[in-house]
Order: C-alpha cells, then sequence, then structure tokens
C-alpha cells in the first residue's frame, strides 16, 4: 500500500478515509459558498475532476453541499452552513503547525 504523500493527504485519510477529502472541504469552507469543481481541482492543482468526485458526492450525501442545477454546461454547489467547515480547517492548520510544535518540545 502507497501512504499519501503529504501529511495533509495522510490526514485526510486516516480522518475522512480518502485523501483529498480534507483540502476539498478546506477549500470549500475558504471559498463564497458556491462553487465549481473545476475551479476547485485547478486550485488545488488536480490534473483532472475526477480527483474530486468522490468527495463532493460524499459531501452531498452527507448535506454539507448542495448540487445547484447546471448553468451554462458547468456545475455548481452551494456550500450548507455546518460547524464541519471549521472543523476541516482546524485540521489542516494543526498539520500545518505541527513542525513548530515538534521542534519546540
Amino acid at each position: 500500500m502507497v501512504l499519501p504523500a503529504s501529511p495533509v493527504e495522510r490526514l485526510s485519510k486516516v480522518v475522512f478515509g480518502q485523501i483529498h477529502r480534507l483540502s476539498v472541504m478546506v477549500w470549500i469552507a475558504d471559498s463564497d459558498g458556491v462553487v465549481n469543481p473545476g475551479e476547485m481541482a485547478s486550485d488545488l492543482g488536480f490534473v483532472a475532476q475526477s480527483a474530486i468526485q468522490n468527495p463532493l458526492r460524499d459531501l452531498v450525501e452527507a448535506g454539507l453541499l448542495l448540487r445547484l442545477p447546471t448553468a451554462s454546461g458547468k456545475t455548481y454547489y452551494q456550500r450548507v452552513d455546518s460547524v464541519a467547515w471549521e472543523f476541516a480547517k482546524e485540521l489542516k492548520s494543526r498539520v500545518e503547525e505541527a513542525p513548530e510544535r515538534r521542534a519546540s518540545v
């Protein structure tokens, strides 16, 4: 089994069972609330949108996103208010701060 490359991907796999879900959730949390998968994939550095299809589907199933009607051939989702978005941001910030914490211990 190949381990995820980055600390964020490893934490995402441990917490959510999927390596990209944490990055997707943080991106959505930092957005204006209406998200387009193509823009998200590009911003996150993914070559294909397929990397984020499962996380988006699962977030819709969990009631954290609403899929909006397709407009001009583009798909959009609306973020639903939830503490889950702040939780995702907190998790990512802990990973990013971890080396500093370890150095001070």
